[in-house]
C-alpha cells in the first residue's frame, strides 16, 4: 500500500458533470456561505480569510455527522480558475 499522505480515510476523487458553465459551478463550490446548501452535514461556517480565495485562504466550518459535531480547519491548497480546486 501507498502512503498517499491522505490520512487514514485515504484520499476523495470526484468527477461530476453538471449542466451549468465552470465559472458558475467554481463560483458557487467557492462561496463557503452557502456550503450548507450542498454539503448536507455542514451546519455552519465559522470563519474565514478576507478577499477571494487564493491559495493559502483559510475557512472553518461546523459539522455533524451521526449526531456528534465537529469543527474543520480548510486551507485551499491549489486553485486553477474554473477547472481544480483542492483543499
Amino acid at each position: 500500500m501507498t502512503d498517499t499522505g491522505a490520512g487514514p480515510a485515504g484520499p476523495v476523487d470526484v468527477t461530476v458533470e453538471l449542466d451549468a458553465p465552470p465559472e458558475t459551478v467554481f463560483a458557487f463550490l467557492l462561496d463557503m456561505d452557502r456550503t450548507p446548501e450542498w454539503v448536507t452535514i455542514c451546519r455552519a461556517v465559522l470563519e474565514t480569510d478576507p478577499g477571494d480565495p487564493t491559495p493559502g485562504w483559510r475557512c472553518k466550518q461546523r459539522y455533524v455527522l451521526r449526531g456528534a459535531p465537529f469543527v474543520v480547519s480548510w486551507e485551499l491548497k491549489e486553485l486553477t480558475p474554473h477547472r481544480h480546486i483542492s483543499w
